[in-house]
């Protein structure tokens, strides 16, 4: 008896298999999310290598019209820009203030229509930043940006960095525990 109510499931179960593969719709195949999910971490790539290259040719491509930048910045070099011309104003700040700028994606992660990527940058300051002079001095700063992207190209953009770090690898603040020198005051006027 125990045996007939196995092979009757087996049959059941059999049967169902065979009129689902003609009669039942297929689960739905990848719809793309993960294409678009590696061509979102493309664009974020795109981003860097303009960083790296200075060449901002093309950019429009990458960055949308009315990219939104929700990363509060008191110093930001253009704040009436928005979209690829915000982005290429930023560069040319960025690569005006260290011309051998090397932004490295160290991993990059995404998920839907976001994209996140922990890095770092460095860079020799040789030219004038925020309105002070260049100090000669190398630093490197690790970043988080996250990217929302829609219809292949970056909407919006978030970014943090160590700024305590890099102020202070530039000597423009006293490392911890230190005091500032005697003449910071006098530069700070």
């Amino acid at each position: 008896m125990k045996k007939l109510f196995q092979l009757s499931a087996l049959a059941g179960f059999c049967f169902l298999l065979i009129s689902c593969k003609q009669d039942c719709p297929e689960p739905p195949k990848d719809d793309g999310t993960k294409a678009t999910m590696e061509a979102n971490k493309k664009l974020a790539a795109g981003i860097f290598d303009v960083f790296n290259t200075g060449n901002t040719e093309g950019i429009e491509k990458i960055i949308a019209a009315d990219m939104k930048e929700n990363t509060p910045d008191p110093n930001d070099p253009c704040p009436d820009k928005v979209g690829p011309d915000k982005f290429k104003c930023i560069v040319a700040s960025y690569r005006g203030s260290f011309p051998d700028v090397k932004v490295v994606a160290k991993v990059t992660v995404a998920e839907g229509d976001m994209v996140v990527v922990w890095g770092e940058w460095s860079g020799t300051n040789t030219g004038e930043m925020m309105g002070m002079p260049p100090t000669g001095k190398s630093v490197t700063q690790p970043f988080v940006d996250m990217f929302k992207c829609k219809d292949g190209k970056i909407t919006e953009h978030w970014g943090i960095a160590d700024n305590l770090a890099f102020m202070t690898q530039l000597g423009m603040i006293p490392p911890m525990g230190e005091e500032a020198p005697k003449d910071a005051k006098k530069k700070g006027k």
